[in-house]
């Protein structure tokens, strides 16, 4: 008899053990599960969903379509805009709270060559520095981002605001965002048709020279890092581009050119605040690849 009540107790004790067990897993499930959901509600505003993928089926081998989720980090973006251009700074918020990267950007204070004291400057150009107003803006305004890249230690993806988003941009630039090469410096959605380029992948070409334009670029934090090095103190006799040109040429620069259509320019030079030229207004849309060829 005293067997079984010590039994009975011992079966007793072991339900209420296990009974504990339980209910300690429960609560660890669903406090992994809410903080799932609180890291997920946090970077929304950073990631998107990006491919549909096709499976076979189980039952009749018929394929079948599946979303598969995969997250992608979108950089941060800031695009230079001089206080004056409200105009821009206006009609740029609209058209990328369009795209994927309406979440995740900022603006940054063009330099103003207009106001800018030029004595440095006289150091290493003799002729009318006061000619060059316009491209010493330009020049400090992207080396102020370059420093705010070294800072973050992070991808920057840089605008000046003058950009016009092609109805493709959502689509390819997730592309151009899963497929970065690992190795890059400074890496090009728009550049000009002189640009020289050679094979590197499906969407990506890898740049020799000639890479002008800084219309919308991303820099990498190694890429600031050598820019900064070899293009500060900025030098007026030529624009900034023209020297990153140089340096890609020398072999300084780890720079690509992404293939598919993302954004185009119309430059009219009758408002330009940095250039002038003959042809009062010039369309700039170059890109690699039809985006059919995908």
């Amino acid at each position: 008899m005293k067997y079984i009540t010590n039994s009975i107790y011992l079966v007793i004790a072991l339900v209420f053990v296990i009974s504990l067990l339980c209910l300690f897993i429960k609560k660890s499930f669903y406090r992994k599960g809410n903080s799932r959901r609180n890291y997920n509600k946090i970077n929304s505003n950073r990631r998107t969903r990006v491919r549909t993928t096709t499976y076979p089926s189980s039952k009749n081998n018929s394929e079948v379509k599946k979303k598969v989720t995969t997250l992608i980090d979108i950089p941060v973006v800031y695009y230079i805009n001089l206080d004056k251009r409200t105009d821009r700074k206006k009609k740029f918020i609209n058209d990328i709270n369009k795209t994927i990267l309406k979440n995740n950007y900022h603006r940054f204070p063009a330099v103003d060559g207009q106001l800018i004291n030029l004595d440095k400057y006289t150091m290493t150009y003799r002729g009318n520095i006061k000619r060059k107003r316009g491209m010493i803006g330009c020049a400090e305004s992207h080396l102020g981002i370059w420093e705010k890249c070294v800072f973050m230690d992070k991808n920057i993806i840089v605008f000046e605001d003058d950009p016009i988003f092609k109805p493709v941009y959502n689509k390819n630039m997730k592309l151009a965002l899963k497929y970065t090469p690992a190795t890059f410096d400074i890496l090009y959605f728009h550049v000009n048709n002189r640009t020289e380029h050679k094979p590197y992948s499906k969407y990506y070409r890898k740049i020799i020279k000639n890479n002008y334009s800084l219309t919308n670029y991303m820099v990498s934090p190694r890429g600031a890092k050598r820019l900064i090095h070899d293009l500060s103190p900025y030098d007026p006799r030529k624009e900034i581009d023209v020297h990153i040109a140089e340096m890609t040429g020398q072999g300084k620069l780890e720079a690509f050119i992404f293939m598919l259509p993302t954004i185009y320019t119309v430059q009219d030079y009758t408002e330009s605040n940095v250039q002038n030229s003959r042809r009062l207004v010039k369309v700039h849309d170059f890109h690699l690849a039809s985006n059919t060829t995908v």
